[in-house]
């Protein structure tokens, strides 16, 4: 989970990773502290963890002024 926009909102956390699941789930909340959010985007990120590699999956970005609560 990455904040990407002006330089002092650039942010990154790590989930806990989620072994033998299809599907991404995140059931952790990180709070960013941002300055300009109308240049931040939201990134989120999955990846396959392995033994040997963290391969690829997928990603998404979404615009944090755009960001709504609840389920979509």
């Amino acid at each position: 989970v990455c904040i990407v926009g002006v330089g002092a909102d650039c942010a990154k956390k790590r989930t806990r990773v989620k072994m033998d699941n299809w599907y991404p789930v995140w059931d952790e909340e990180f709070e960013f502290q941002l300055t300009v959010p109308e240049l931040a985007l939201l990134r989120l990120e999955v990846k396959d963890k392995d033994q040997t590699t963290d391969d690829f999956a997928g990603q998404t970005c979404l615009p944090v002024s755009e960001l709504r609560c609840g389920f979509r």
